[in-house]
């Protein structure tokens, strides 16, 4: 019997496959939600605007998971986020994908590198007592990732962008460079004055 070919009907969202192995589940939902809002939305600079509310829907992932999952995407440096608006009451409204660091995992191996527990990267625990997210430090910790024997090694960034590492084979991107102009005012997300309003929200829907 003759097999007949039938055109897709549908459209495809692009991911970056190795990556996505990687991530858990709810970090999974948001890169493509990310991913496909960016594809639509994204300036000539690759940055583009959603409110939480709107990432909540667009994931079908929790508040307090939405800003757990940014946050993590944040702090490996797949994700940089910004904010816009006046209001004292902030949230990161603004988000560009870090596109370079994603060709990083574009040299894992399928069958061995990705299949190896301490390499998947994990939502960070945003239900333990004193969790906030680290896009609201004055000066925050990112990490960039380095593969040995197999193994990744996320080596941290300082707030000029630059390795804290001797070694120079470390992928060098510009995770922290253009996120945010950092302020010290009450109108900044950055501020130490909104990080209460963040906690607020972390505890509501719990």
């Amino acid at each position: 019997m003759k097999t007949e070919t039938s055109k897709v009907g549908y459209q495809f969202t692009p991911m970056p496959k190795q990556l996505t192995h990687l991530l858990d589940v709810n970090l999974r939902s948001m890169l493509f939600s990310l991913i496909d809002i960016s594809n639509y939305f994204a300036d000539e600079d690759g940055w583009f605007f959603r409110t939480n509310d709107q990432l909540h829907l667009d994931s079908d992932l929790s508040k307090n998971v939405v800003i757990a999952t940014i946050d993590t995407l944040f702090q490996h440096s797949l994700v940089d986020v910004s904010c816009s608006g006046t209001s004292n009451g902030k949230q990161p409204n603004n988000y560009r994908l870090n596109l370079d660091s994603f060709k990083f995992f574009e040299q894992l191996d399928l069958n061995t590198d990705i299949h190896r527990p301490e390499n998947k990267i994990e939502t960070v625990k945003y239900n333990v007592k004193g969790y906030h997210a680290t896009y609201l430090d004055d000066q925050p910790v990112r990490y960039i990732p380095e593969l040995v024997k197999g193994k990744i090694t996320w080596n941290p960034v300082n707030p000029t962008g630059t390795s804290t590492t001797d070694d120079t084979t470390v992928p060098t991107t510009e995770p922290t460079t253009n996120v945010t102009k950092i302020e010290h005012n009450i109108d900044n997300i950055y501020s130490i004055n909104n990080k209460e309003y963040i906690n607020n929200i972390n505890n509501k829907d719990r």
